[in-house]
């Protein structure tokens, strides 16, 4: 049945600007300049106030939430496994970024005026763990430093016994280019 722009099919799919809604609920319209949908909560007490919740999903294969193009291609994909993507549809972790054109995947601002943070990572506890694993698009290792607080660059840490090689740098050509800058006392590497 069709009443006033919505339609409920005989299999109890419910189309809200269409006669053939394809899904539960499908909402269609054709809005320019503005949203397609509002959801707003009217509660403002603070603990009181939720937005919308989705249940879906239970391992990698559901998708609990999926944002895409009019085209089909995946902006942001939420796995029933909780992993995230960002630019695509198969999330390799937690939360897996991923961008094709000549632009940081990721960017990160922090606009306090005072004091403030860019980037904390909390992960790995010794020698075996890695806090941080840099690597170019060809697995390429090109930085890691350990939960132990060892650091490689071009190199794989190694698990170090003294104090005094805190950092092992490898590669091939030149590793480092001093500049001076006398007036200032300063040295660059």
């Amino acid at each position: 049945t069709s009443t006033d722009g919505i339609t409920i099919t005989n299999a109890g799919n419910v189309g809200i600007g269409t006669a053939t809604p394809s899904n539960a609920l499908s909402v269609e319209s054709s809005v320019s300049n503005d949203y397609l949908a509002e959801f707003k909560q009217g509660i403002t007490t603070s603990g009181q106030s939720y937005g919308v919740a989705i249940f879906g999903g239970t391992n990698s294969s559901d998708r609990a939430l999926a944002v895409l193009s009019q085209a089909g291609s995946s902006y942001l994909i939420v796995r029933g496994d909780g992993n995230v993507g960002v630019g695509t549809a198969t999330p390799g972790g937690k939360l897996d970024i991923r961008e094709t054109a000549v632009a940081p995947a990721l960017h990160i601002l922090n606009s306090n005026t005072g004091d403030s943070y860019g980037l904390q990572i909390c992960a790995g506890n010794d020698a075996n763990d890695y806090a941080m694993r840099i690597q170019d698009r060809t697995g390429t290792d090109l930085f890691r430093m350990t939960g132990a607080g060892d650091v490689g660059v071009g190199v794989v840490p190694e698990a170090w016994y003294s104090t005094y090689r805190p950092v092992s740098i490898g590669g091939t050509g030149s590793l480092f280019g001093i500049t001076t800058v006398a007036a200032a006392g300063l040295i660059g590497l």
